[in-house]
């Protein structure tokens, strides 16, 4: 039921001044052309909620990842009739909100990004790590965007789509049509590169 689309700038300015009951309502009736509508007018909302928790924890994310995220979301509340368990369906946004930092919360655990990308800043040499366990300093994760920026398209690519995407050395081989020897050598190459250039840094400091 959901169209994959790129959802809309938020903008409250074109809101209706009677509130959302009624076009709530007419979705959970199961009115396509009513929920057409409410992704038109909630898409943007969604979209800015996840990208915010995302980056609150400094979460590394590929935009289509937030997308993925975002389409997920409407199809949950559209399958599952979500949207009949609002009490305040005058104004749903900030249940909208909650639904979306959830959902982006979720993301975060699955992928284990706080265990898999930051901590690859240590493995790269990336420096001190905060006092309490697993918790990286914001720092840290600015220097290592700084080294991924000296990386060439292809290294950066392969290396996101390993350590950010979570996908194998086969996997990234099929979507870029190439060998896993190929992709094995350049993400090696990426990461010595990265390594190299946050020590270089560190003997600055």
């Amino acid at each position: 039921m959901l169209e994959k689309r790129r959802p809309r700038l938020y903008n409250t300015s074109t809101m209706d001044e009677k509130g959302d009951r009624e076009l709530v309502e007419r979705c959970i009736g199961g009115n396509a052309e009513a929920w057409s509508e409410f992704i038109d007018r909630f898409s943007g909302l969604i979209y800015w909620a996840i990208k915010r928790k995302l980056n609150k924890y400094d979460c590394a994310y590929l935009m289509g990842e937030v997308e993925e995220i975002y389409q997920r979301l409407f199809t949950a509340i559209w399958e599952k009739k979500s949207l009949a368990g609002v009490k305040n369906r005058d104004n749903i946004a900030p249940w909208l909100i909650v639904l979306a930092s959830n959902a982006a919360i979720d993301f975060i655990r699955k992928k284990g990004f706080e265990k898999n990308f930051l901590r690859k800043a240590v493995e790269f040499g990336a420096g001190p790590q905060n006092e309490k366990p697993g918790i990286f300093l914001r720092e840290d994760k600015r220097l290592l965007d700084e080294a991924m920026k000296s990386l060439s398209e292809k290294e950066k690519a392969y290396l996101e789509s390993n350590y950010i995407a979570g996908k194998k050395h086969k996997e990234i081989a099929e979507l870029f049509n190439t060998s896993i020897n190929t992709v094995s050598s350049v993400i090696a190459r990426a990461k010595a590169k990265i390594k190299r250039y946050i020590e270089q840094k560190n003997k600055k400091l």
